[in-house]
């Protein structure tokens, strides 16, 4: 009796590739993002000097004309450790947190003064940096429990 040679299956079908793909790619994003939006943030919080700084309202911001009067692009009036007086724009952060005359807890780079983020920032990224984390986390665990630990018991 002819009995045809055993041909072994790969252990990692086309859905399993598919599946390892999508959460990989997810990662990445995750990981493009953190790099490009709060690696900033927290290089110039952690490596930079604090200062209290004097928020001045400069225009109302491009997203509310419907309510005009709601959110304000500020620019922030400080004195570094040289005894520099800086006053800088900030634009791409609109807030309605702050008003004009407050003082607000800034970070900037010493050898920059130019680079600086603010305490709401700092907030914003530790907010956003921990969802990320705890998601990069969550695909991890089922990256393992669904495409390594099979193999593993194999």
């Amino acid at each position: 009796m002819y009995y045809p040679p055993l041909v072994r299956k790969s252990r990692i079908s086309g859905i399993r590739l598919i599946g390892m793909s999508i959460i990989l790619f997810i990662l990445l994003i995750l990981a493009v993002l953190f790099y490009a939006l709060a690696f900033p943030v927290w290089q110039i919080r952690l490596t930079g000097t604090q200062t209290s700084a004097i928020a001045h309202e400069d225009r109302i911001c491009a997203g509310d004309s419907e309510n005009p009067g709601d959110s304000y692009s500020f620019s922030y009036e400080f004195t570094d450790t040289h005894e520099h007086h800086y006053r800088i724009a900030q634009h791409s952060f609109c807030t309605t947190v702050y008003n004009d005359g407050d003082h607000v807890a800034i970070w900037y780079m010493p050898d920059d003064p130019t680079r600086f983020v603010t305490d709401l920032q700092v907030m914003l990224a530790s907010i956003f940096s921990a969802i990320g984390a705890i998601a990069a986390v969550i695909l991890l665990i089922v990256f393992y429990r669904l495409f390594i630990r099979p193999f593993r018991r194999a």
